[in-house]
């Protein structure tokens, strides 16, 4: 069946007098070579077989495309542009919050070779259980200072799947509520705020694709959500110095398995939480590279597994784990080329662990960082099997008067009631002390040191407990003098 821009289509029904087409109860419906101005688009209902091809919507109400319950659409070279909410269609007004819908069980939307492009509303929504697959589509919606816009969303249980689009929006790829999903491969998702916003136990995945983050964050996950990233490049912005480019918070799960993180992120990747909840984030084969704070960051409770990744170049610290019941474990990676904090010019420390935080070491290097290659300390513990730590060069801290003191560069400091467990390590190239124990205790099962001025010290009361094994590789050298080691400023993130 053929239909012009004026002909209702099947029986008398709800989406009558809304839609300049409203196709109710109809089947093998078949719209082609329209265009539809000024005037809400096309409303299916009710329709099991609906196809859509070489339509144009512009200048009006959204939505363009309105899919409901019970309905199969497929929509080939869609052109819509320019939808804006109007009066009698406000923003957020169901079905109004996005350009293409589909809404309610049994609604349907496979959508292909299309643009939608200036809408001031969402772009391709997907909701109350209704679902849309998009391929080789591109979505732009337009900037609103009043509504944070998604360009590909998935709420109240709407399932969303896009290969191969390209989406802009203050947020490109929206999941909220449980029972959402999202996925977006080899594509490309572009947000002035965020690129990924997953919320409320809603699930999302991105894989093959480039994320470009905005002012907020790269990929927000919070609130029981989950979300995977798998092969992805998340780089920043010009408008990402103060984001995170991945946030995990409030009970929700990551995992970030062979992606890259590249640029001034204030972090690469973040975990935290508040009160008694328990995110949990995977990095695996991942690198994080040229952050302007923090490489990984673990805080207030979380958990963190960082598992053959490459964490380079990042500035103040490259791995930091902070906060009581927050556990970190570092195996078989590298942390590499940190530099001191750019504002202030402090520290660079390699691997950073405070306030009673958790740290766990096994099979990783720790190279050409500064201050220290690991640094623990008020309360925290570190726990080391088969660590290299070396390269460690010369930087600045802040003294107990906050005046920057030099410190030489240490390969493992055990500062402030901080205890550290050292079953293997391997020092080598440190500007000052393999080891230096300052107010804190040290157990060191085996050790060698080489090319490092002194190998083990202790000072102002701490203990170190060296195995023979350990003593003949490591001999403790008490300094004559008090060594300089950064204060608890210092150890205060950007």
């Amino acid at each position: 069946m053929l239909a012009d821009d004026a002909t209702p289509i099947g029986e008398n029904g709800e989406l009558w007098g809304r839609y300049v087409i409203a196709v109710n109860h109809a089947e093998d419906v078949r719209i082609s070579g329209v265009t539809l101005e000024g005037a809400a688009g096309i409303g299916v209902l009710d329709s099991p077989q609906v196809t859509i091809e070489n339509v144009v919507v512009r200048n009006g109400p959204p939505p363009a495309l309105y899919v409901g319950r019970d309905s199969s659409v497929g929509v080939t070279a869609l052109f819509a542009s320019n939808i804006e909410a109007t009066p009698e269609h406000p923003q957020g007004d169901a079905p109004s919050f996005g350009a293409v819908v589909a809404e309610d069980t049994g609604a349907s939307l496979r959508i292909e070779r299309s643009s939608i492009l200036d809408v001031h509303t969402g772009g391709l929504v997907a909701r109350n259980h209704g679902s849309i697959s998009a391929s080789h589509v591109v979505v732009a919606t337009a900037p609103s200072v009043d509504v944070a816009h998604a360009a590909l969303a998935a709420q109240r249980g709407g399932e969303l799947e896009a290969v191969s689009v390209a989406a802009t929006g203050h947020h490109a790829l929206d999941a909220v509520d449980e029972g959402s999903r999202v996925s977006a491969n080899i594509s490309l998702l572009v947000g002035t705020l965020r690129s990924v916003h997953v919320d409320r136990s809603a699930t999302a995945s991105t894989r093959e694709s480039l994320l470009r983050g905005g002012a907020e964050m790269g990929v927000y996950v919070s609130d029981r959500a989950t979300y995977g990233s798998n092969g992805d490049r998340i780089e920043a912005s010009a408008a990402s110095s103060e984001a995170i480019a991945v946030f995990v918070s409030n009970e929700a799960e990551a995992e970030v398995a062979g992606s890259n993180v590249v640029g001034p992120w204030l972090a690469g990747l973040m975990a935290r939480d508040d009160h008694d909840s328990l995110s949990y984030l995977r990095v695996d084969h991942v690198l994080v590279e040229g952050t302007a704070g923090q490489g990984v960051v673990a805080a207030d409770g979380s958990d963190t597994d960082v598992h053959g990744s490459a964490i380079m170049g990042a500035s103040f610290a490259g791995v930091h784990a902070t906060g009581a019941r927050t556990r970190l474990r570092l195996r078989d990676s590298l942390v590499s080329g940190t530099r001191p904090e750019a504002s202030r010019g402090l520290m660079g420390v390699g691997a950073l662990a405070t306030m009673r935080a958790e740290f766990q070491v096994v099979g990783s290097s720790l190279e050409d960082n500064s201050v220290a290659g690991a640094l623990v300390s008020d309360l925290a513990s570190l726990r080391a099997e088969g660590l290299h730590v070396a390269g460690t060069r010369s930087g600045l801290a802040l003294d107990d008067t906050s005046a920057p003191v030099p410190v030489a560069g240490d390969g493992i400091e055990v500062l402030r009631e901080a205890m550290a467990v050292l079953l293997d390590v391997s020092l080598a190239s440190n500007g000052r002390v393999g080891v230096l124990v300052d107010e804190g205790t040290a157990n060191i099962e085996a050790c060698q040191a080489v090319e490092t001025p002194i190998a083990v010290a202790s000072q102002r009361g701490g203990v170190v407990t060296l195995s023979d094994a350990a003593a003949q590789g490591c001999p403790l050298n008490p300094p004559a003098d008090p060594l300089s080691v950064p204060s608890e400023a210092s150890l205060a993130p950007p």
